[in-house]
């Protein structure tokens, strides 16, 4: 909303401060207080260098500060969501890559070698990778295992090979590619 001014003949139009929208408002407790002391009973007081235009100024840059803050976390935190993806995306790209890799390599040592390498790298413990070891119980504390939970989808293939034997010629046949 404006409020016209008159100066002598000429009118001037002020426009009102548009309020200034935050999700956390972070004005220390006391000042709150004695902003609504001064837009109430001491509304007309003025001090040198305070009064309450002086106080709702200080206020208002505090909420822009404020306002301007959360829009960079948000900023942040879409970077940082695009940053996930973008990984996961070149991870299932790489994922991709080495089994396409793998069966270009097969019968050629020395591409086989290199892709060992890789795959070494796979099988890594965590602290190997330099990540934070586990809190918990130590490893010497062994408690009672539950027993897996099947459907009865799974037991019934498991009673069905059980004791049976496995064709296992696509093993025997990579393995044969890999000795020549």
């Amino acid at each position: 909303m404006s409020k016209p001014i008159r100066e002598s003949s000429v009118t001037t139009t002020i426009a009102a401060p548009t309020p200034v929208q935050v999700q956390f408002d972070p004005t220390p407790a006391l000042s709150r207080e004695v902003l609504a002391l001064f837009r109430g009973p001491f509304a007309s007081v003025r001090f040198p260098d305070v009064d309450l235009a002086r106080l709702e100024t200080d206020t208002e840059a505090l909420l822009r500060c404020q306002a301007q803050a959360e829009a960079i976390e948000r900023d942040l935190e879409q970077a940082r969501h695009e940053t996930r993806e973008a990984a996961a995306l070149l991870s299932a790209t790489a994922a991709r890559a080495l089994a396409y890799a793998k069966v270009f390599a097969m019968g050629q040592p020395q591409l086989e070698e290199a892709l060992r390498s890789v795959q070494a790298g796979q099988d890594e413990t965590p602290a190997e990778r330099g990540q934070k070891k586990r809190r918990g119980r130590s490893a010497g504390h062994v408690g009672e295992q539950l027993p897996m939970a099947t459907s009865t989808a799974d037991t019934a293939l498991v009673t069905a090979l059980d004791g049976a034997e496995v064709d296992d010629s696509c093993g025997d046949m990579l393995e044969e590619q890999a000795a020549q």
